[in-house]
């Protein structure tokens, strides 16, 4: 079952076990999977973040809070738009780099977000990502920045999955 945030509570309490709440003996994350555009919640940091629609979706990141993170994970390779994390105004910012790996080459590349004008990550299901089994993670370093990790997949000639918008 996929954590969400109705079921947080119940987990929770499943998690503490002796009176005073000190007894921690299990952990859940929540999952996110809308299927449909959405924007983040701060509040929901730590989430993994899933792309399970072959016509993709646009996550759109909070505000950056120091050390706020967020997990994505592309479950269905995309095949019309893309899987696209967008960061939350034109004065926020991804820095970092993602690695690509090419599915049918033993070849691999890194592309780098500059930190100034790189807003969004696209995963188009070929050159720039948005195939099953693609992960990274945006985790804010300060009020403008979001910090990118991780690793996709390509088909046929790489490209950088950033972009200015």
């Amino acid at each position: 079952m996929a954590v969400t945030s109705s079921t947080l509570t119940d987990f929770e309490s499943l998690s503490y076990r002796s009176p005073n709440l000190s007894a921690h003996t299990a952990a859940a994350r929540l999952v996110i999977s809308p299927g449909v555009a959405t924007t983040l919640n701060i509040k929901d940091s730590g989430a993994l973040c899933v792309f399970d629609l072959a016509a993709g979706f646009v996550f759109t990141l909070p505000a950056p809070v120091k050390g706020a993170f967020f997990d994505f994970i592309v479950a269905t390779t995309i095949t019309s738009n893309s899987a696209k994390v967008l960061t939350d105004s034109a004065a926020t910012f991804l820095l970092g780099a993602i690695n690509t790996v090419n599915s049918g080459a033993t070849t691999a590349q890194a592309f780098a977000a500059n930190g100034s004008t790189h807003r969004s990550i696209n995963g188009n299901g070929t050159t720039t990502g948005g195939i099953i089994g693609d992960s990274y993670r945006v985790t804010a370093v300060n009020s403008t920045q979001w910090a990118v990790t991780g690793s996709v997949v390509n088909t046929g000639t790489a490209l950088t999955p950033f972009a200015t918008s």
